[in-house]
């Protein structure tokens, strides 16, 4: 279920990949703490939603430019607010009736809203790479570096890495 309120999201820290990035938030969207943040085709964030058109970032955080609040609506055009967003690895929602186990660490995982992740990349976009389970079940996910040979995309197993048929 999306969120209505903050959320508390649980990060990992593990010292090999922390970091932020400030971008600019989509009109008419709202975005809360703790949430999954993607960009939407024109380069805007948006909250995680069921759609192929997204590039999962990270996890919204706090925003020590603006007011504090558990969510930050812009009401203006494309870019007339942007946001920091925490990129690395947070601890997301499984979705109930598309599980990821264990089977699926190391593999990519999917968006099935701003606090929810999935196995099957049907009609969604890919939220990260799935790094295990914690003990409630939720999903250890790393979000906003998905190596590319991970999603058949241009890198070592892509169209034009060595497995590839354009490849050396």
């Amino acid at each position: 279920m999306a969120l209505t309120t903050a959320r508390n999201t649980p990060r990992r820290m593990d010292h090999t990949y922390v970091d932020s990035i400030y971008l600019p938030q989509a009109t008419s969207t709202t975005l809360f703490v703790g949430g999954l943040a993607c960009l939407n085709a024109g380069g805007y964030l948006v909250p995680g939603a069921t759609a192929t058109t997204l590039t999962a970032v990270g996890v919204i955080g706090e925003q020590p430019h603006l007011r504090p609040a558990d969510r930050y609506t812009n009401s203006g055009s494309n870019g007339a607010q942007s946001l920091t967003v925490q990129r690395g690895t947070f601890k997301l929602n499984n979705q109930s009736d598309d599980l990821l186990t264990v089977a699926e660490v190391l593999k990519v995982c999917y968006v099935t809203d701003d606090e929810t992740v999935c196995k099957t990349g049907t009609g969604k976009s890919i939220a990260g790479q799935f790094l295990g389970l914690d003990t409630d079940g939720g999903a250890w996910v790393h979000v906003g570096a998905t190596p590319a040979g991970l999603v058949g995309g241009i890198g070592p197993t892509g169209p034009t890495g060595p497995t590839g048929p354009t490849g050396p």
